[in-house]
């Protein structure tokens, strides 16, 4: 009898999770499908700074480049501090992702296949809460629509690669899903881990504050002494500026080190003004390089505020609030926006209420996967990107 209700309890799972699953598979066997074929044929370009890590197995050796360097240092080594030749440091990166990593190294002893494991289970564990947490206010047809626009966006990529998107995804939606169900204190702990993974997770507890008076009518005498919980998601952050304090005698090394060449260079504002003087000037076409990305993460910055305004009206405060602000820190790093926006999941909602129509619908997913195979070749053949 157990077991008939286990095997119930399993089928039931399966139908009402099914479509996410399918669509993390369908779209995995894509990108690596013609990640490795291109890397079979067309080897990654050999420059050293690029982080050509794993060149023994070419299913894994284009997920892993660039920052994932960074982070197998810290798995392998702690933090150092250390600058680079450009100056940057690995104090830039937040630790959970690491740590995690870390963790299933004592299982598996290879720090990459554990780091993509990680982010592939991380990921697709986020789909599953997304679609559960669209269906529960949204519908089905809503849900569906937002899992493929999140899984075919043209940065999506990364989530599959070593890098800390998925589980930044999975613990800011598993903040709010335990929100909707009100239960603040577990919501608080998942916002902390969030908050410990990157620099926007902070945010977090705005988003959590916001749901929280949402809940309650924002009718502030309704306000009880539970909405203390969510302080405790500043443990995170807080307790890795602890770390800095102590190792380093920087607490705010993780914000100082992104003011150096390779990173924060230069406002949007600025980077607005030369990049459209330089798209419009002819001598361009002489330098070989014509800043077609650079003005695509430009424009991308007001098209998500567009959305997040979308999303206040059809969603809620809470989901809007907290994209809003995930945008405007994003835009700090705006040569980065395409991978800042990946993780904004409630700009993949507004747009599945968006784009209703199914000739916009399907134009947009074409779109979008023609320009997510194209990234993922540059990305995993070593080109930078985001």
């Amino acid at each position: 009898m157990e077991q008939l209700k286990a095997i119930s309890s399993l089928r039931q799972w399966w139908d009402n999770n099914s479509f996410p699953v399918y669509i993390f598979f369908v779209t995995w066997i894509w990108l690596n499908i013609i990640s490795y074929a291109t890397l079979y044929y067309f080897p990654a370009r050999s420059v050293s700074a690029n982080w050509c890590i794993f060149p023994r197995n070419l299913f894994i050796e284009g997920w892993a480049r660039w920052d994932s360097g960074w982070y197998l240092g810290i798995i392998n080594d702690g933090y150092t501090n250390i600058a680079n030749s450009e100056g940057q440091r690995d104090t830039v990166f937040f630790p959970l992702y690491p740590a995690v990593v870390r963790l299933l190294k004592l299982i598996i002893p290879n720090d990459v296949i554990c780091g993509l494991i990680v982010s592939n289970v991380a990921f697709l564990a986020a789909l599953i809460i997304l679609y559960r947490l669209v269906i529960s206010r949204l519908g089905i047809d809503i849900a569906k629509r937002c899992i493929i626009l999140i899984s075919v966006y043209p940065f999506s990529f990364f989530f599959r690669a070593m890098y800390t998107e998925s589980i930044f995804l999975l613990l800011v939606l598993t903040a709010f899903y335990f929100g909707e169900k009100q239960k603040w204190l577990i919501a608080s702990l998942f916002s902390a881990a969030s908050g410990a993974s990157r620099i926007t997770g902070f945010l977090t507890i705005a988003g959590l504050i916001m749901l929280y008076i949402e809940k309650q009518g924002f009718d502030w005498r309704k306000v009880k002494h539970e909405i203390h919980w969510i302080i405790v998601g500043a443990a995170g952050p807080v307790s890795f500026m602890a770390f800095l304090a102590i190792k380093f005698g920087e607490p705010f090394a993780f914000a100082k080190n992104h003011l150096v060449p390779g990173r924060i260079t230069e406002s949007i504002l600025e980077g607005s003004v030369s990049n459209f003087d330089a798209f419009l000037s002819a001598t361009t076409l002489t330098t070989k390089f014509y800043p077609l990305l650079n003005l695509f993460y430009i424009c991308l910055v007001p098209c998500t505020i567009v959305l997040l305004l979308f999303t206040y009206t059809k969603i809620g405060v809470a989901y809007s609030v907290w994209g809003f602000l995930s945008v405007i820190v994003s835009s700090f790093g705006w040569r980065s926006m395409g991978r800042y926006a990946v993780v904004i999941f409630p700009l993949f909602i507004s747009a599945a209420i968006v784009l209703k129509k199914e000739i916009w619908f399907k134009t947009a997913v074409y779109l979008s996967i023609v320009l997510l195979t194209f990234f993922t070749l540059l990305f995993t053949h070593a080109y930078w990107v985001a």
